[in-house]
């Protein structure tokens, strides 16, 4: 089952790892570290995800197809030089 979330999920995660990096300085020692690679993660990965998906490769549709067929217009030219050829036979 796909998630109808995952924008949602994303930005959260995006948005707590920009929010943890800002923050970061109230942790002392070993813990600011974790915390740090953890928030960078998470907002690269959200990042990632989020344009991703945003930049996928959907197929696009046009207002004049035709134009964007040209295999379907060639095929159809060249049936029609086929008949007027044979016609003026």
């Amino acid at each position: 089952m796909k998630s109808t979330y995952t924008t949602g999920i994303y930005l959260v995660l995006v948005l707590s790892g920009g929010g943890l990096l800002l923050f970061r300085e109230e942790f002392k020692g070993e813990t600011q570290l974790v915390i740090t690679i953890f928030a960078v993660f998470a907002l690269m990965f959200g990042l990632y995800k989020m344009n991703a998906s945003l930049t996928s490769n959907r197929p696009k549709a046009y207002k004049h197809q035709e134009h964007f067929n040209r295999e379907e217009y060639s095929k159809k030219e060249a049936l029609k030089e086929k008949k007027d050829n044979h016609k003026e036979s």
